[in-house]
């Protein structure tokens, strides 16, 4: 009788270790890089076993908490025949996310507009809405290998973000997803995929939902006293995910309270849409850098 898998994963301490690989790129900002300890290259095959175990498939080091992205990979194409968008270029913008992932929050799913429950309108902005949701099912977060399926996170709260005329799919929209991907995601808003609202037929982002909105209303409407120690705690976490923007070789360009979303207890960055590369000239001079 063969024997079954086991789970030999170990729990990533964020204090030591990010929770997934970074690839090496031609052109990355090494001296940033080489600043932060946590970083766990791929190709360092010793520390990502120490930072995340390993696969109990394959028997190799792990390249994210609980995630081993050759094997997941596999899983993840077997599946594309089960699912579409429906449009080509979002079914093959999905499918390489999935294929690349190196950690549950480099992935992404079309999620069809039926899966979400009470949705809610939040708010209007100059280039699209963004409403609230809930989605039971929930995001990927790990496969349980001795058991043999998805474990989803269910979270029950998610923001759907909507771009003005995305009915006919957009560089812009793409672009701001992709953004989400590629900037370590640990203090910036995570993207777990994409629906379409079949009444308008606007493409929206599914994203991770801060309940007390933006740091701005965060500091004036908050019921409870906001300490010195929450508040230096709080820009350390902006401070590092504006990092990991920059390590990631990008520029946010557009960097205000209102672009800092809050949640019960956590600041995160978000409206990554005028993310650009580092190195890109733009005739654009709005946005604070």
């Amino acid at each position: 009788m063969e024997e079954k898998p086991k789970d030999l994963w170990v729990y990533a301490d964020i204090s030591k270790y990010q929770l997934h690989v970074t690839v090496s790129t031609i052109g990355s900002t090494t001296g940033l890089e080489d600043a932060d300890e946590r970083i766990v290259y791929m190709e360092d095959l010793e520390k990502r076993k120490q930072a995340y175990g390993i696969c109990g498939e394959c028997n190799e080091p792990g390249t994210g908490e609980y995630w081993c992205h050759p094997c997941n990979a596999k899983r993840f194409k077997d599946n594309f025949k089960n699912w579409t968008s429906g449009n080509k270029v979002i079914d093959e913008f999905i499918q390489q996310s999935q294929l690349n992932a190196v950690h549950y929050e480099k992935y992404l799913e079309w999620i069809p507009f039926e899966k979400f429950q009470n949705i809610t309108y939040i708010a209007e902005g100059g280039f699209g809405k963004i409403y609230s949701a809930e989605w039971p099912e929930g995001f990927i977060i790990y496969w349980d290998i001795e058991n043999q399926k998805w474990i989803r996170h269910k979270y029950s709260k998610y923001a759907l973000k909507s771009l003005n005329n995305s009915s006919d799919i957009c560089s812009d929209f793409l672009n701001e997803i992709k953004s989400h991907l590629q900037i370590y995601l640990k203090d910036v808003i995570t993207c777990f995929g994409i629906t379409q609202d079949p009444n308008t037929n606007e493409y929206m982002m599914v994203l991770f939902y801060c309940s007390k909105g933006n740091l701005r209303n965060y500091l004036t409407k908050s019921e409870s006293y906001i300490n010195y120690k929450s508040k230096i705690d709080g820009l350390q976490q902006i401070a590092r995910g504006l990092f990991d923007i920059h390590n990631s070789g990008f520029v946010h360009k557009d960097f205000h309270s209102g672009n800092i979303l809050h949640n019960a207890y956590f600041p995160f960055i978000s409206d990554l849409g005028m993310c650009q590369p580092a190195n890109k000239q733009s005739i654009k001079e709005e946005g604070i850098y």
